[in-house]
């Protein structure tokens, strides 16, 4: 079993962050079904890149959508934006309650064009706490994340990217000594020598979470690297699903 904690879903016009990949979901699942990856925590490109709540709305429509067709493959997650925080949070509400979406991001704020380290963030990871969430995030302000989780030891936090030779070892830190924050392998850092062997070393295989950032890196190269590593298979079934289903999964089967 593989569970990818991070694919980006073309948007209904065909929006990919204009890599030359797949445009369709069809082709979504086709590259999934090439690299033996089972399931996959889905974004809209749309709701990702968004800078209003209009348009983190209409992303997630196509989330449910993508999810609603395929729910066998396909695990929700969805978008807020603080330009609008009673907004944000609602949508939090509805994508929760009405949806079972438990997953919020992967937020990416350079793309929206927010900080998160203002108010009204921090009123949107409250709301996300509340309703039991995971928070993934991209994020080069790992001492925020840091005071964030540590306020809030009941919600999951996920760090998208394992970040290259300066700065990983903050990262490494980070995972290992706070309990709630995990790390996904996404983004081309998982190429670098001795980087994720680093997390293994210093955080355990339990706060790894095998993830592609698909559309945007090629899913067979992360399920590669974990293959490839000297560790025994109860590790890499931890890497590969066990860590991101006990994430997913609602409070009751936990």
């Amino acid at each position: 079993m593989i569970i990818d904690a991070h694919i980006h879903i073309p948007s209904a016009d065909g929006d990919n962050f204009g890599w030359p990949t797949a445009t369709t979901l069809d082709e979504v699942l086709a590259k999934m079904d090439r690299a033996g990856i089972d399931k996959a925590v889905i974004t809209s490109t749309r709701s990702t890149r968004a800078k209003n709540m209009a348009e983190c709305r209409a992303g997630n429509r196509e989330m449910l959508e993508a999810v609603a067709g395929r729910p066998d493959r396909f695990i929700g997650a969805c978008q807020v934006h603080p330009s609008s925080v009673e907004e944000a949070v609602a949508e939090l509400r509805t994508m929760r309650e009405r949806h079972a979406v438990r997953w919020l991001g992967e937020l990416c704020g350079y793309l929206g064009g927010y900080s998160y380290d203002t108010d009204e963030f921090e009123t949107i990871l409250d709301a996300a706490c509340d309703l039991g969430m995971t928070v993934q995030m991209h994020t080069a302000d790992v001492e925020t994340l840091r005071r964030q989780a540590g306020a809030r030891p009941a919600t999951s936090f996920v760090l998208s990217h394992l970040g290259g030779a300066k700065e990983h070892t903050v990262r490494v830190e980070a995972v290992a000594k706070h309990p709630n924050i995990y790390i996904d392998i996404s983004g081309s850092d998982v190429s670098r020598a001795g980087i994720l062997e680093a997390y293994l070393r210093e955080a355990g295989p339990e706060k790894i979470l095998f993830a592609t950032d698909y559309i945007i890196c090629e899913p067979i190269v992360y399920v590669a690297r974990i293959e490839a590593l000297n560790i025994g298979e109860e590790a890499k079934e931890k890497i590969f699903y066990r860590n991101i289903e006990r994430l997913v999964a609602d409070d009751d089967n936990v």
